[in-house]
């Protein structure tokens, strides 16, 4: 799987996250995979998604014991399935606004898919049954924070709120953009997940960007899925 084994490494500490185990499972079901197909990526994506709910090693001698404080707590509190569902929303608005710029000719064929694949994942592992509508409504809001040319920090701001609400893998809901009362939480756990976020933006994003830049190149679209 040579376009896509960059993202593949090592397995990675113990999570109770279960889609962290789901994208653990599949690195080891396709680390053969030469075939580039919409759920490969997906499966790639995920695994790069995951990395957000991957524990933090803690054996840096030069770390702080307020900064491990900070890190711990997160892990405790938001490094969870509901919580990657979220950030899994925005990673996919991010993919489909790619495939907009770059592959428009892929791009229903590919979010068909990875709609099928977002559903048949996270359904059994939050339990819930509108995970279609949820994912819809989110990409939907970004897409219109995009349009109107906003900067990263307002994404941020959506997605973190969107995250504290999943604080003790509380099950995602429908949310109300523009009237919604804000969640309170204490300023240093806000700036941890902030952090977080500015971390796997800026390190994790562009990565998983490169790979589906990389795998669609080789990629033709299917004209049954392409039907308007």
């Amino acid at each position: 799987m040579g376009i896509l084994s960059g993202l593949f490494r090592r397995p990675q500490p113990k999570s109770r996250s279960m889609v962290l185990e789901w994208a653990e499972q599949r690195r080891k079901d396709l680390q053969y995979e030469d075939e580039v197909t919409p759920e490969v990526i997906f499966a790639v994506l995920i695994y790069g998604l995951a990395n957000f709910a991957r524990p933090r090693a803690t054996t840096e001698s030069h770390e702080k014991r307020e900064e491990q404080g900070l890190c711990d707590n997160f892990e405790t509190e938001f490094a969870n399935d509901s919580a990657l569902f979220e950030l899994g929303c925005y990673m996919f608005f991010r993919v489909d606004l790619w495939l907009f710029r770059n592959r428009p000719d892929l791009r229903r064929q590919m979010w068909l898919a990875f709609l099928d694949e977002y559903v048949s994942l996270f359904t059994p592992i939050l339990e819930i049954t509108n995970v279609a509508d949820l994912l819809e409504e989110r990409v939907s809001k970004y897409a219109a924070v995009a349009r109107s040319g906003a900067e990263i920090d307002q994404f941020h701001d959506y997605l973190c709120e969107l995250i504290l609400r999943t604080k003790g893998n509380r099950k995602p809901e429908h949310y109300d953009f523009d009237d919604e009362p804000t969640v309170l939480e204490g300023a240093l756990q806000e700036f941890a997940l902030r952090t977080r976020l500015m971390a796997w933006e800026n390190v994790m994003l562009p990565t998983l960007i490169e790979s589906v830049e990389k795998a669609t190149a080789v990629m033709r679209p299917d004209p049954a899925n392409n039907r308007t």
